[in-house]
């Protein structure tokens, strides 16, 4: 298995099959391009990565480990045994459709798999995954979601001059997967700077390093400690410019979700710590602080929601005029019940839950559903949908955006190519009564397109003009999560 894929390989036929196992209907209401909650949701920020140097404790920096099947000593985490560790590592390949493959243009590395590295001192080797557990927890996750987080090792990546990886994000390899951490070894290499971008930002590991330099982390000598960790989500997307000279060592960790629903919704006190993040060039404030930092814009988000569902026919017609993009040809904009808008991160289909959330999409759930002020107000739901944009029949894309929201269970099940205007099929209502109750109602759902959310391309094609028969219709098709919000009935 690869355990990564460019970023511009979409995965269609993936998950198409799982879609069709899920009811779906097309959503009538209408899509705002252009809002005071977009401009409140683009407010709230956490970032999708962090660094953390790792200069203590002695015992794991001097942590040894051995590779390959004879298990050979490889050195230690502080100080690796290069030559050992290029004797060992075989060529790395990557995910490029259903195919895995092997470019030395796109991607050149060497790789020792997991099952390949021993560490004779597993006292040590599980204290060193703790301390870079206790980090990711901190720094990716808040521990208000009741998650609990393991980290399992992939791989060993060996990049030597010239290794390079282009832009990608890292296939994940279960439902559960929801990050990446990397430990950089103390070998000296230069150039193989990792980039990282997600939502329009984008950082530099060279540029962590040079501040590191110039705060509390460096050694007696005067250098900068060469060990340290990277974390992000697995959405993010990032490359490896080439490595000019020396060798690039870095241990792979996959960071596994396990949830724990019994705690769902229970507030734990944390410590708050500073990281060096993407988001305004600054220090980014994690955990708690993260929240507290977002705080109003937290509350405008969720105070507008509540106004607008709120609002009478009247009312509504009148915020709309901030509103000057609407998908409204077949919208009943007098009868709103669902505030929709995708979650700014990727999922897998079957992870589009509340215990699985990153960044910004957990802190607004925990928002609207544990806050003295909104938990007794928001009923919440995470669906999968299915952005849709069409040409008409001159090849115009003046007929969308739409979309589909797929649920769970019998309810009319349709399959991705029914187009605009399809009615629905017949259904049985007795055996749809009880699914239906905790469907969201499509013709009351407001759906709110914010920039810098994370949809995958999942199907495209092009206009084409038949001579003397019916034209091929252009549409392209996005899978992502949404989060919709309604009001409990005791609220209204």
């Amino acid at each position: 298995m690869s355990d990564s894929q460019p970023h511009d390989i979409q995965t269609y036929l993936s998950v198409r099959s799982q879609l069709k196992s899920l009811s779906t209907y097309r959503a009538t209401g209408k899509i705002v391009l252009h809002s005071s909650l977009i401009d409140a949701l683009a407010r709230t920020s956490y970032s999708p990565w962090f660094f953390y140097s790792v200069d203590k404790p002695k015992e794991i920096l001097d942590l040894g480990f051995q590779v390959g099947q004879n298990k050979a000593e490889a050195g230690t985490i502080s100080s690796p045994n290069t030559s050992v560790i290029l004797e060992n590592a075989k060529p790395s390949s990557f995910g490029r459709g259903s195919e895995t493959v092997y470019d030395p243009e796109y991607r050149k590395g060497l790789e020792i798999p997991a099952e390949e590295i021993t560490f004779p001192n597993q006292k040590s080797f599980e204290d060193l995954k703790d301390l870079l557990t206790t980090e990711v927890s901190r720094k990716l996750f808040d521990k208000q979601t009741g998650i609990k987080l393991r980290l399992e090792l992939y791989k060993l990546a060996v990049y030597e001059e010239g290794g390079h990886f282009d832009w990608h994000m890292d296939t994940t390899h279960g439902d559960d997967h929801h990050a990446t951490a990397l430990l950089f070894l103390g070998s000296d290499w230069e150039g193989g700077d990792l980039k990282l971008k997600h939502g329009g930002y984008e950082f530099a590991q060279r540029e962590w390093i040079q501040k590191e330099e110039e705060e509390e982390f460096v050694t007696e000598d005067g250098n900068v400690m060469p060990v340290h960790l990277i974390g992000f989500y697995t959405d993010v997307e990032h490359k490896v410019e080439p490595v000019t000279k020396g060798t690039r060592i870095v241990l792979q960790f996959d960071v596994r979700v396990d949830s724990d629903p019994g705690s769902k919704g229970k507030s734990d006190s944390y410590e708050s710590t500073y990281t060096w993040g993407a988001l305004d060039n600054a220090r980014v404030i994690t955990a708690s602080l993260a929240v507290h930092r977002n705080q109003k814009a937290l509350d405008d988000v969720a105070q507008i929601i509540e106004q607008r569902l709120s609002e009478s026919p009247e009312q509504r017609q009148i915020s709309d005029d901030d509103s000057d993009d609407v998908n409204s040809d077949d919208a009943n904009s007098d009868d709103v019940e669902y505030i929709g808008f995708p979650l700014r991160h990727l999922y897998r289909l079957a992870s589009i839950r509340p215990e699985y959330l990153k960044g910004v999409d957990a802190m607004l759930y925990e928002h609207f559903t544990t806050s003295q002020e909104f938990k007794d107000k928001f009923n919440v739901k995470l669906r999968p949908i299915v952005l849709v944009e069409e040409t008409d029949y001159e090849g115009n894309w003046n007929t969308g955006p739409f979309f589909w929201i797929f649920e769970s269970g019998n309810l009319a099940r349709k399959n991705l190519k029914r187009k605009r205007g399809d009615e629905e099929p017949p259904v049985n209502e007795s055996d749809a009564a009880a699914e239906r109750s905790d469907y969201i109602d499509d013709e009351k759902t407001q759906f709110h397109l914010i920039q810098g959310c994370s949809l995958q391309v999942i199907e495209s094609e092009h206009y084409i003009e038949y001579t003397g028969n019916e034209a091929q219709l252009g549409n392209g098709k996005y899978f992502g999560g949404a989060m919709f919000v309604s009001m409990k009935k005791s609220s209204i």
